[in-house]
């Protein structure tokens, strides 16, 4: 177990401060005079690896909930796309998609349609990933994250 939080949960210092180094270059690159002012919406490289070595034994955690949120769905994803790449993104999007077309065949007396694709003169078009439709109302989904 303890290998697993130091493999995907933990980094040590000196990552952090290159991390945050890089954000705020990279930051005053675009932003320029308003770079301090826009950190805040920045990558915090804590979101990625929470807990942080090399502060005596044991691991320090500045915000556990960024613990919880590593191992929510959000924090999933973000572990795969580190680890496996842009595939796995790909991959993850279909079957979430497949998952809302699923949620949404629930809902009672309602017509789901999967995506159409159509053509604008020579561009082959695909419409939202869902559509909706029932005796009151008509809905449309995009279930991209």
């Amino acid at each position: 177990m303890l290998h697993v939080v130091e493999r995907h949960f933990a980094t040590d210092v000196a990552s952090v401060k290159a991390a945050e180094k890089r954000t705020t270059h990279n930051l005053a690159r675009v932003a320029g005079g308003k770079a301090a002012q826009l950190r805040r919406f920045t990558y915090n490289p804590l979101l990625g690896r929470p807990a942080v070595t090399d502060f005596g034994p044991g691991l320090l955690c500045p915000s556990p909930q960024l613990v919880w949120r590593k191992a929510t769905p959000p924090g999933i994803y973000h572990t795969g796309r580190e680890h496996f790449g842009p595939d796995f993104l790909q991959e993850t999007g279909y079957l979430f998609e497949e998952y809302v077309g699923r949620q949404l065949r629930l809902i009672p007396d309602a017509y789901v349609l999967p995506e159409i694709t159509y053509r604008v003169k020579r561009n082959e078009l695909q419409s939202v990933d869902w559509i909706v439709v029932s005796t009151t109302k008509c809905c449309s989904w995009r279930s991209s994250p």
